[in-house]
């Protein structure tokens, strides 16, 4: 949470451990070969200029609120025209989301839908991305109905929010070439719940002091100030939930 309480969930995989990492069932095939290089990423081998190769892992998100997904893309060899990027929203090839780049400095952004193909924009020159052998971070960003795509920091595009039918958010590369995907970031905003604060003493009664937390997991833990529990023999907490007034009794 900002200093402004709005609040994200936040998945971040940065592939620092070969040995903590999700589950993205990495492996070597006839086209291609995936595998954890530790402290760096996730490094794409496609070994056929014909290949498309992708992998996901499962990440659900709320339609109903604002995300954002990320990644760090380092290009290391092979054909600097063909596309490695983002792909979400991924439920099989009929429906899909992506935004994919390429080394001599082009992006594009497309999908499908129920097998419909649908290409927002073709492949297109900016100056934003870092050509041949540099990195690049490319962002899509849901606020409201839009959605905004941005490369290092420049937002390149903006496009109306469709739905998606999937849960599944990765990468994607095509042809024959290697890219090293340094991290996966995903955020999502989610609802404060914030204790009251500032109420009037009159409200608490024989309360001694008052204070602001936030709920950090589904099973009832909240982090607030140590300062507002501090020597504190009994605690309640108070919030909205659907609409009505809520107390229960809490315990550090």
């Amino acid at each position: 949470c900002d200093e402004f309480g709005k609040c994200q969930n936040v998945f971040y995989e940065n592939f620092g451990n070969k040995e903590i990492v999700n589950d993205w069932k990495l492996n070597k095939g006839e086209n291609y070969n995936s595998y954890i290089i530790e402290g760096e990423g996730l490094l794409f081998e496609n070994t056929s200029e014909d290949y498309i190769y992708k992998k996901t892992i499962n990440i659900p998100l709320n339609l109903n609120k604002d995300f954002s997904i990320e990644t760090t893309i380092n290009f290391k060899s092979g054909n600097q025209k063909n596309s490695h990027g983002l792909i979400w929203g991924v439920k099989d090839w009929d429906n899909y989301y992506y935004f994919f780049i390429s080394a001599n400095g082009y992006y594009r952004i497309g999908g499908a839908t129920e097998g419909l193909k649908l290409e927002f924009t073709k492949w297109k020159y900016t100056s934003a991305i870092n050509q041949t052998f540099n990195r690049n971070n490319i962002k899509i960003l849901r606020v409201k109905d839009k959605l905004l795509f941005a490369i290092n920091g420049t937002l390149v595009h903006s496009e109306d929010f469709y739905a998606f039918h999937g849960n599944n958010i990765g990468f994607a590369t095509s042809g024959k070439k290697s890219v090293l995907f340094e991290n996966l970031i995903v955020k999502q905003d989610i609802e404060n719940n914030l204790v009251a604060d500032n109420i009037p003493s009159s409200v608490y009664g024989d309360w001694k002091g008052n204070g602001t937390g936030f709920f950090i997991s589904k099973d009832g833990y909240l982090a607030t100030n140590y300062h507002v529990v501090a020597e504190a023999t009994e605690i309640e907490i108070e919030f909205i939930r659907n609409g009505q007034k809520q107390n229960y009794k809490a315990k550090v």
